[in-house]
């Protein structure tokens, strides 16, 4: 498997938005209706890719403030969950965010995806809420600053 940052309109990108729209936004009926959401231009992109260069896993970062970060739309195919796989990922996202400066990273994640977060070092903070008509928790993590 090989992790990497990507861009924009890349064709590992449009595989992502294939991914996550798959896996996340279809089974909750808000499936992209185009290839590339304009408001992804800005964001940060990350994925895993399998032996054959296809994406297995994605995650986005957008820029909160100068410190801190937001992860969105992690994503891994359902034959690839439970392998390590989406630890691999968010563990390179991770290095790579603090590499750049970032020191916060903050998630909204999925009741039924909470405890992967727990697992790898967010804490949560306040009381579950709904968004996009699921339970989410709001979880946070320092990354400290890049050496």
């Amino acid at each position: 498997m090989k992790t990497k940052k990507i861009t924009f309109g890349s064709n590992e990108h449009k595989q992502a938005i294939d991914l996550r729209n798959e896996f996340l936004r279809k089974p909750i009926g808000f499936p992209y209706l185009n290839d590339f959401p304009a408001e992804e231009k800005d964001w940060l992109h990350f994925v895993i890719m399998d032996d054959k260069e296809q994406v297995i896993g994605c995650v986005v970062a957008i820029r909160k403030n100068k410190t801190s970060v937001r992860l969105r739309q992690m994503a891994i195919h359902e034959k690839h969950q439970n392998q390590g796989v989406g630890r691999t990922l968010l563990s390179y996202a991770e290095k790579e965010l603090q590499r750049t400066g970032f020191e916060t990273i903050v998630v909204h994640a999925r009741k039924d995806t909470a405890g992967f977060y727990q697992k790898t070092g967010y804490k949560q903070e306040g009381e579950e809420f709904m968004e996009v008509s699921i339970p989410h928790f709001a979880m946070i993590k320092s990354i400290g600053t890049a050496k």
